[in-house]
């Protein structure tokens, strides 16, 4: 049992890894119904992180978003475990909820270079 629960820590460990290496993101900066976003492309492993690692992330590539001037909600976002995920504003989870990869990839035109 303290073997599972240690691959287990172990496996949550590499993937938190896998995701706060990056320090340069792709990004989709666009407005959409109305709204101002900043559509950050991420690794699918942010998705398998726990909810208080996802949220400590998703503040400080806001944070990076703010500092680089970038005006709009931020969203994250990537394909993971086969479809469409996001984290952000659950106020605005029903207007990005009908969108895909495909479309934040063929709206993406800036780099957001991010210091952690």
């Amino acid at each position: 049992m303290r073997l599972k629960a240690l691959a287990f820590l172990f496996c949550l460990f590499l993937a938190g890894s896998a995701f706060a290496s990056e320090k340069n993101y792709q990004v989709a900066h666009t407005r959409w119904k109305e709204h101002d976003f900043v559509f950050v492309k991420v690794a699918p492993s942010y998705f398998d992180a726990s909810p208080d690692q996802q949220q400590r992330w998703f503040t400080d590539v806001r944070a990076c978003a703010r500092e680089a001037r970038l005006k709009g909600s931020v969203m994250l976002v990537a394909h993971a475990r086969g479809k469409f995920r996001f984290y952000g504003s659950k106020e605005l989870h029903d207007i990005v909820r009908n969108l895909d990869m495909g479309w934040v990839n063929a709206h993406l035109n800036k780099t957001l270079d991010c210091e952690f």
